[in-house]
Order: C-alpha cells, then structure tokens, then sequence
C-alpha cells in the first residue's frame, strides 16, 4: 500500500504530496509471460507461499495452456524449490520445460522487466486507500495490456536473410 515515490514533474517552487497508510500492506502477483503474444497470465495472492505458485502454475497449465508445449523460466526463490512444486513440474514434464535461471540474476528475466513496467505505470506517486483499489488497479492494467500489449516490451523474432541473395 505504500506508494513507490519517483522523480516526477510539479510546478516550480510547489510540493507534490502523496499520502500513505501508516501500517503497510501487500498484494502479490505470480505471472507468467508469454514472449511470443506479450500476453500476460497472472493471479493475485495475499501471500506468496508454495500453495499459491502451485494454483496459478495449475491454472496456467490446465486453463491458459492445456494442450501447449511450456518453457517455464524460474528464479531460485524458496517457494519455487519446494516438493510440492517439484511433484508438479513432474506431473507435467511431458510438456513443461523448466529452465532454472542463476541465483541473484533478475535481469536475465523477462518477467522482472515487465514487473518494473507495471509498477511505474501501476503504483508510482499514487495511492490507493485500500487493497480492493489497489488489486482493482492490478486487474484494470492486466485488462489493458493483455488487449494490446505495448510494442515497446514485445520481443520480435526475425529470420535472417541470407546476404548472399541480395
């Protein structure tokens, strides 16, 4: 609930203030990014636990990608690493592939980028008075981008063209 303060533009010699609640609370997202469509599968939990990661990663391969092959890229944080999600990466082996990327390295991760773009268009310099705005906000973005995902955070793939024919 408190509000990420950034540099942000205000009339000369005026003072923006941006209110905050003296107690601080969280809402917390798991998602998943497709690169090739930028679409963006997500769920909002009160916590991040083990159980949580397990329903999205159910919903996700059940809902959003029942038939597909994956490639799932997961950092080394705790609830990634517990049995409870090692017998359902198993479970779905045959069409999920995990790659596991290296301790403190974020920026090897799509995701982490697409985190930062939402929390500068989400969250900065506002505050939301309580968590049903906040996670209304959350859903509002998703919405938005999921119907056009901005071509600034969209990877293309391009073939090569051979030189030689030209």
């Amino acid at each position: 609930m408190h509000p990420p303060l950034r540099k942000m533009w205000m009339f000369k010699g005026q003072q923006v203030t941006i209110p905050a609640p003296g107690a601080n609370k969280k809402l917390h997202l798991f998602g998943a990014l497709n690169f090739a469509t930028n679409r963006v599968d997500y769920q909002v939990s009160t916590r991040k636990t083990q159980w949580a990661m397990e329903t999205f990663l159910v919903k996700l391969f059940t809902e959003s990608y029942p038939t597909d092959f994956l490639v799932l890229v997961l950092d080394s944080v705790s609830y990634h690493h517990t049995p409870l999600i090692a017998r359902l990466l198993a479970e779905y082996a045959h069409r999920v592939f995990v790659l596991w990327l290296p301790k403190y390295c974020p920026e090897l991760s799509l995701i982490e980028r697409f985190w930062e773009h939402m929390k500068q268009v989400v969250f900065d310099n506002y505050y939301f008075g309580d968590e049903s705005n906040l996670e209304e906000a959350v859903h509002l973005f998703f919405k938005e981008h999921n119907t056009q995902p901005p071509s600034d955070l969209t990877i293309d793939f391009r073939l090569s063209k051979n030189l030689s024919e030209d």
